[in-house]
């Protein structure tokens, strides 16, 4: 926020104060290029219905698995299953299952010989 008074704006010497607010809704930085780490994001919207988005982050060329689990541990599907360059991600799912608690987990293996396999899981909620 900025007050500044400005003197120009009256004719009997009284200040206007102008002030500025700077408002940020949102901060990207498209120069991000690789990432520098395997990383699993929050899916969005979540709970959802019927569709969600899952994004992920690969630091090398890797073969990527993105699956989904209900809470009994049963594989309800295979939403990645491929080899993918370094870069950002977004998976898309549209379940055709009941509402429940779902896990998904993001599985690693880089294919360059940099880095370490990397597996991750989290949670989501299908609301119908």
């Amino acid at each position: 926020m900025n007050y500044s008074p400005d003197f120009t704006a009256w004719a009997d010497d009284v200040p206007l104060w102008v002030i500025e607010i700077d408002v940020v809704s949102d901060v990207r930085d498209e120069a991000a290029g690789i990432p520098e780490h395997f990383e699993l994001l929050q899916n969005y919207p979540n709970p959802f219905n019927p569709t969600t988005t899952i994004p992920y982050r690969l630091a090398t060329r890797s073969y990527v698995r993105l699956d989904v689990f209900n809470i009994y541990g049963q594989h309800i599907a295979s939403i990645v299953n491929a080899e993918r360059e370094p870069g950002s991600y977004q998976a898309t799912w549209r379940a055709n299952a009941p509402s429940g608690t779902y896990f998904y987990r993001l599985a690693v293996e880089p294919l360059d010989g940099k880095g370490t396999s990397f597996e991750d899981v989290k949670k989501m909620v299908l609301v119908r």
